[in-house]
């Protein structure tokens, strides 16, 4: 017997909240370590979060492998980056207790893909 339905369940409803775009990912970061990414301010309605302009990509940051350029830097150990500058958040970044755990966020309207050679 086959089943076929026309429209969307409320529940299959697609939010901005639950799209590809906008998910979120955590990255360990262990002390002498280079941290890999570097990162700018971003404005958004929620709070100026540091934004991912470049990654490194050799063996020795592999632990970035989900980070895209665009990606926002969320939380450090739980701590909300949108309160602080990228310079503070930096220097946090520097301070904090090691290993730390950062959140990403995918960033809006932004896809890069990598292609290895």
């Amino acid at each position: 017997m086959k089943l076929t339905v026309r429209g969307r369940l409320k529940s299959q409803r697609v939010s901005k909240a639950n799209a590809p775009d906008s998910a979120k990912y955590l990255v360990k970061w262990k002390e002498n370590r280079s941290i890999g990414v570097q990162l700018r301010e971003c404005r958004l309605a929620k709070g100026v979060y540091p934004m991912v302009v470049l990654v490194c990509w050799d063996l020795c940051c592999d632990a970035l492998r989900q980070v895209h350029i665009g990606g926002l830097l969320v939380e450090i150990n739980a701590r909300n980056t949108a309160m602080m500058s990228v310079t503070k958040t930096v220097a946090f970044v520097k301070t904090c207790t090691k290993t730390a755990l950062l959140e990403f966020k995918r960033g809006p309207g932004i896809s890069v893909s990598r292609v290895s050679a």
